[in-house]
């Protein structure tokens, strides 16, 4: 419809719209754009997240090796389940491999949060899955500042191939900090660790606590004392007194004030 003369509200919807469109191009213009310099070397579509649920720890082992323990989560960023095929741990500052897990030592490493027992490397359109890691070094002085990881899966229809295996930008710092040592919590012979580091039944109970995930038992050990016949226990198992182990007094691993006790 055409007006023979604009009106008052015609002319306020017009300098309105022109006021807009100024604006509109304005921000277009002021948007600020990344140089090339700024954008990382590796910045690429990704198949898979990831996280480092806290900060990797080391202690050595009875064998005098290092062992620099964390975990990996990865969650499937693509519509379509994918296998994970190769998880490598590198030094973040000299780029090199620290280890490398593929085929059944990925495998064993490896599973979906709900069911930590149950090895996996395939995961569902986003679904997390962890990767429980134990990376060996020969001595203290190969523990890094800081690890990234490099991914790959296996070939999916419709994902470009050099999407396929890519380098995490994400750097994560190590705690160098030697572990706190502590004595032993028992006396007398024949205790062992029936569980314990690192992928005992402890190892793997991620838990959702307060809207968040926690692994409060990763270096948690079960010690069981064994009778003269290398037995845990005798008799019936719902009763306390069948094992050896009830009753033994636990000791202080370290001088320390309690301040609760639930």
């Amino acid at each position: 419809m055409l007006l023979d003369k604009p009106t008052h509200t015609t002319v306020r919807s017009l300098v309105a719209a022109l006021l807009l469109w100024g604006l509109g191009v304005f921000a277009l213009h002021a948007q600020p754009r990344l140089s090339p310099a700024a954008v990382p070397a590796n910045w690429q579509f990704t198949a898979l997240t990831e996280t480092v649920h806290s900060t990797p720890r080391w202690f050595l082992g009875t064998d005098g090796k290092a062992r620099l323990v964390y975990e990996l989560l990865l969650t499937n960023a693509l519509a379509v389940p994918v296998t994970v095929t190769a998880v490598e741990v590198r030094n973040a500052d000299l780029g090199t491999a620290l280890v490398e897990l593929t085929g059944p030592s990925l495998l064993a490493a490896m599973s979906l949060p709900a069911s930590p027992e149950t090895p996996s490397v395939v995961l569902p359109p986003a679904t997390v899955g962890v990767v429980w890691l134990e990376v060996p070094l020969a001595d203290k002085a190969q523990i890094p500042a800081f690890v990234s990881h490099r991914l790959t899966i296996a070939a999916v229809d419709g994902v470009p191939t050099h999407f396929l295996s890519f380098t995490g930008v994400q750097r994560v710092a190590v705690d160098r900090r030697p572990p706190v040592v502590l004595g032993p919590p028992l006396a007398g012979q024949g205790w062992h660790a029936l569980g314990s580091c690192c992928d005992g039944p402890h190892r793997r109970t991620l838990l959702a606590i307060g809207g968040q995930r926690h692994l409060p038992q990763r270096f948690a050990i079960d010690f069981n004392q064994l009778d003269a016949q290398n037995r845990p226990g005798v008799g019936d198992p719902k009763l306390p007194a069948s094992f050896p182990t009830f009753g033994q007094p636990v000791i202080a691993v370290a001088d320390a004030t309690v301040v609760v006790a639930v």
